[in-house]
């Protein structure tokens, strides 16, 4: 025999029957219009799937701690190192042959002396240029003489962000689990001697984030807006100040809970400052790629967690009785799921009501104002003019509760 639980609430003196179990921890919004009520709040939802509720735009997460998958030695090789997790020198190589060429031949001469390089390549004064070249450009770099050299120009090129081999914005990331797990970018999350990995995974910018990085990096470098965690607005405004080539100083211009009220100001700053190097711009990227890397983290710690909540909004004649119902799932974040169930559930519900109750009780509804019909005598006929509907309402219901009592 199947058992059925049955969730009722008391909603304006009506005994009603929800259809799913409002969590506890948020609370929930009800009103009564008319002879209607009016029931809004927040459930789990845990039936959502993972890439689904992630999306795309926001970059890919791969997991090293499952070190056999596949998805491990790619994430490895974006963050330019090999299957060891050392500097994936091999593929500086490969990829940039004639520059380590140049560079090597560069530094053998300035690093010795004709003395040292006839005797190790044991050659004459006069054969000496002929010989480096030759086994220069017919050996593999790690059978090369003077391999502190080889290794020297390699790492220099690897550390250069024109030569280097992996993906230049993607961030390794740390994971501390007690419990759950809870994912920051490497070294500024909750650092624990016992429960926090180090270096756990890696943060890759697919095409979209690698967009907005270019377009929008080089702007982060002159004034950028990010979420203002230490004082009460939600939001605030930095401008850069390059006080050397390769040295800022970060202001705070603004804090707001308008992100829009921001970027009006942040464009202003844009049009009256530009970076001045390409090492600047470079930094602005950087701090972009870092910006969305840390709106993915917020994200996948949401989902992971089970963070995730869904909205309901049910309307009940006076008995008691179901006569409309609103859901929608996959609210990641519990402050995002009360906003939305206020701002896009329960008051345009409640509005809608109130203005079929409202023209119901003979009152017309204006692009901008609201009119209700009044009888200061029972031949005579004077419409009254509202800005706001509750107020037009409350006249109307006020009017026939006088018109009923007489």
């Amino acid at each position: 025999m199947r058992k059925r639980t049955v969730i009722t609430e008391d909603i304006e003196g009506a005994e009603c029957e929800l259809m799913h179990e409002p969590v506890e921890c948020f609370d929930t919004l009800s009103a009564k219009v008319g002879d209607k009520r009016v029931f809004a709040y927040i459930v789990s939802d845990n039936d959502g799937n993972y890439d689904d509720l992630i999306g795309e735009g926001i970059g890919r997460f791969i997991d090293f701690r499952d070190s056999r998958s596949k998805e491990a030695g790619e994430g490895l090789a974006a963050l330019g190192l090999d299957s060891c997790g050392e500097k994936d020198l091999d593929t500086v190589y490969e990829k940039n042959t004639a520059e380590f060429h140049s560079r090597y031949l560069s530094a053998l001469k300035a690093q010795n002396t004709y003395e040292e390089l006839t005797d190790e390549f044991d050659c004459s004064a006069d054969d000496l240029h002929e010989e480096i070249e030759n086994r220069v450009y017919n050996l593999q770099y790690i059978d090369l003489p003077f391999q502190n050299i080889v290794e020297k120009v390699l790492t220099e090129m690897w550390e250069d962000p024109k030569y280097f081999p992996g993906e230049p914005y993607a961030q390794l990331l740390d994971c501390y689990s007690h419990g759950n797990d809870w994912w920051s970018m490497a070294g500024r999350g909750m650092q624990c001697r016992w429960d926090t990995s180090r270096g756990a995974g890696v943060w890759i910018p697919d095409k979209y984030c690698l967009e907005e990085i270019h377009t929008a990096g080089d702007l982060d470098a002159v004034a950028f807006i990010e979420e203002n965690r230490l004082r009460g607005k939600k939001w605030a405004l930095y401008r850069v100040e390059w006080v050397e080539p390769e040295k800022h100083v970060l202001h705070e211009v603004k804090t707001s809970d308008s992100y829009s009220e921001l970027i009006e100001e942040r464009v202003a700053l844009h049009k009256n400052r530009s970076c001045n190097t390409e090492w600047q711009r470079e930094w602005g990227r950087q701090h972009r790629a870092e910006s969305c890397c840390n709106d993915f983290l917020e994200t996948h710690n949401a989902v992971i967690n089970g963070d995730v909540w869904g909205c309901v909004c049910e309307v009940f004649d006076s008995d008691g009785t179901q006569i409309e119902e609103e859901s929608c799932w996959g609210f990641i974040g519990g402050d995002n799921a009360e906003e939305s169930l206020e701002a896009e559930f329960f008051n345009p519900t409640v509005k809608q009501l109130k203005r079929g109750l409202f023209e119901s009780l003979g009152g017309e509804i204006h692009p901008s104002w609201y009119t209700a019909p009044y009888w200061p005598d029972s031949q005579t006929c004077s419409p009254k003019k509202f800005d706001n509907l509750d107020d037009a309402l409350k006249f109307l219901e006020e009017q026939r509760d006088t018109t009923t009592t007489d």
